[in-house]
């Protein structure tokens, strides 16, 4: 580009360097956030390729049967029975469908964990786009660099729809902050499309039309205070009068095609969503509001949680606050607080009671991107300090460690893990006393240390470990629930058996602990594309997958209609099936059979009559044997 010197009696051009140097700058950050996603990917996919199998069930069943059924015929089918998608991600599938239609399984897991990586390294990018809003480039490199290393990175190892879905709400963030930048049409259109997209990856992202609406009305009450001529700041409504628009069109949009086409997609979410709502206790929604603020805190180390929230006070209340500095904290902000809402909601359930961090690690870049903007900032805290790193502080304390530090937080809050590790250590230790050792001491190191740049590495550090700890956790879940359902040997020995085109019947008799029993089920179907439907005797497998009772007539098992059960194979887990042993899982009471048509429990060799339960455990001492 030519800058233009006007003299008195001429016009002199001068060469300036500024497009070169601004074409310098883009391709160096180019190949640094290509590096990052890159270095990222392949680091995570060295750890999820250490993980056996799949460790939380039934998710990642639902997805990969949701890949092999579209893949295959083109239609959302879980146990060959139409399922609907609509409330568990259909973008995630179509995404993961390549490695389920490509290769055979166990290969298809190891790829779909690949895309899973690629795709969670990808929010590196608009991270940085982010942080530039207030860091200068060499701290927003720094910014996406931490976003690919928090404890919920290792999602990357499982088939579920956080993998995508960091990325796209980072994305949705990026476009809320550009549209309360500048609120033209174009942006606030845009960002209904693209918290519409998020929805589609996961359906949780409904919360963020609120996070929106709040993020608007925060920011006209802050214009109220600045002359912008191109804002009418006493009728903001006319200003982000798009967005409703757009937002009515939207759900109008939803409601036609569903009209048109089958209202039973709609109807079965809203039969999930209806059972959820009925769940809910909000007398208990305080009590983990706090629980999952304390946890987040946490999770982040402390120290970046207090930073962060100097720098969103510093820039909503200063005076002549740039748009950007601004419109990044209120969209930071309020994301956060509906995000946290939604997980506080959700643990309320009598049978979920726990905290659901996997609900709201999305949030956690935009927390670190604040803790730099502090980092670099000069700006002084004295006013509410004490409170707010008094808070930070305390806050983790509340958490009930006992209940919270169990198997749960392996699949629901990564960042209790690393804590999880230390209580097993210490032995008689209380938990608590091991995080307020840790608080306290991040309070001094946030109160002495002289040079605020002096935190970041502390904190890297802390992420790291805690990524680190997540995985290897992660893995040792996968390896268990893998041995609790297949055992040793070949993980996909029933297709190998009867070839991947076959159909096998499961019958689930339900023998064995809770927590593995499911897994001799699961684990199978996860391995083997043969095993198709599955059957229980006494009480259904837990989640209500599609499944069917059978009952006994003689020794002929009946379907709920009064028809025979007819199948070619039959993997059962307890009961022996009238017909040829294939293959077997002995120290598992696996056994696949062939079988000739009717479904018929095998002959018993003793003149005794035999109870249902005796058939499902022949254990000695299952029952009273006369």
């Amino acid at each position: 580009m030519s800058g233009v010197i006007v003299g008195r009696g001429s016009v002199a051009v001068e060469e300036t360097p500024i497009r070169p140097l601004s074409s310098v700058r883009r391709l160096s950050t180019t190949l640094w956030l290509g590096l990052v996603v890159l270095i990222s990917a392949v680091v995570r996919f060295a750890l999820a390729a250490k993980v056996p199998g799949p460790g939380v069930f039934p998710d990642e069943l639902i997805y990969s049967d949701l890949a092999r059924s579209v893949g295959g015929s083109g239609a959302f089918r879980v146990r060959d029975v139409p399922f609907s998608a609509w409330t568990y991600g259909p973008v995630y599938v179509f995404m993961i469908v390549p490695a389920f239609r490509s290769v055979a399984l166990p290969d298809a897991y190891l790829v779909a964990k690949a895309l899973n990586c690629v795709a969670m390294s990808l929010a590196a990018v608009p991270t940085y786009f982010l942080a530039r809003r207030v860091l200068e480039p060499r701290m927003a490199r720094l910014a996406a660099v931490l976003a690919v290393i928090v404890p919920g990175m290792a999602f990357s190892s499982r088939i579920m729809t956080e993998s995508l879905f960091y990325p796209a709400f980072l994305v949705v963030a990026l476009v809320m902050v550009r549209t309360l930048e500048k609120p033209t049409a174009s942006r606030q259109i845009g960002a209904v499309i693209a918290i519409g997209i998020a929805c589609l990856v996961r359906a949780e992202a409904l919360v963020l039309v609120p996070a929106l609406l709040t993020s608007i009305s925060v920011q006209a009450a802050l214009d109220r205070h600045q002359v912008r001529r191109d804002l009418d700041v006493e009728r903001p409504w006319v200003t982000y009068r798009v967005t409703g628009v757009a937002l009515l069109a939207c759900a109008a949009l939803i409601v036609g095609a569903s009209a048109l086409a089958s209202w039973s997609s709609i109807a079965t979410a809203s039969t999930r969503l209806g059972y959820i709502a009925g769940h809910l206790s909000l007398l208990a929604l305080p009590r983990w509001l706090v629980y999952h603020v304390a946890e987040l805190d946490l999770s982040l180390g402390i120290i970046p949680f207090a930073a962060a929230i100097f720098f969103v006070v510093k820039a909503v209340t200063a005076a002549r606050a740039e748009r950007g500095v601004q419109a990044f904290a209120v969209v930071a902000s309020s994301t956060t607080l509906w995000m946290i809402l939604l997980a506080s909601a959700f643990a309320t359930q009598a049978d979920v009671n726990r905290v659901q961090e996997r609900y709201i690690f999305y949030v956690e870049p935009l927390i670190l991107i604040g803790f730099l903007a502090w980092v670099v900032s000069s700006d002084h805290v004295e006013r509410f300090a004490a409170v707010v790193v008094g808070a930070a502080v305390v806050l983790p304390l509340v958490l009930p460690f006992g209940s919270l530090l169990n198997y749960h937080a392996l699949a629901s809050s990564p960042g209790l893990v690393i804590w999880l590790y230390l209580d097993v250590v210490s032995g008689n230790v209380p938990a608590v006393a091991i995080v307020a050792t840790f608080a306290v001491g991040a309070c001094v190191l946030f109160i002495r240390s002289k040079k605020r740049r002096s935190l970041v590495a502390p904190t890297i550090a802390y992420l790291a470990i805690s990524g680190l700890l997540v995985s290897a956790a992660f893995t040792a879940v996968s390896e268990r629930s893998l041995a609790a359902g297949i055992g040793q040997g070949e993980r996909s020995w029933v297709d190998r058996a009867v070839g991947s085109d076959a159909q096998v019947v499961a019958l689930w008799s339900g023998r064995g602990t809770p927590w593995m029993r499911f897994r001799r089920i699961w684990e199978n179907e996860f391995f083997n594309r043969s095993v198709t439907s599955v059957y229980y005797l006494h009480a259904p497998l837990a989640y209500g997958l599609p499944q069917a009772r059978l009952r006994l007539r003689k020794r002929t098992l009946v379907l709920p209609n009064g028809q025979p059960l007819r199948a070619r194979y039959v993997l059962s887990d307890g009961p022996e099936i009238a017909g040829t042993p294939i293959s077997a899982k002995p120290g598992l009471h696996l056994t696949l059979y062939r079988v000739t048509d009717v479904v018929r429990l095998a002959p018993q060799r003793r003149r005794t009559r035999l109870t249902l339960s005796e058939i499902i455990d022949p254990t000695p001492g299952s029952a009273k044997r006369g």
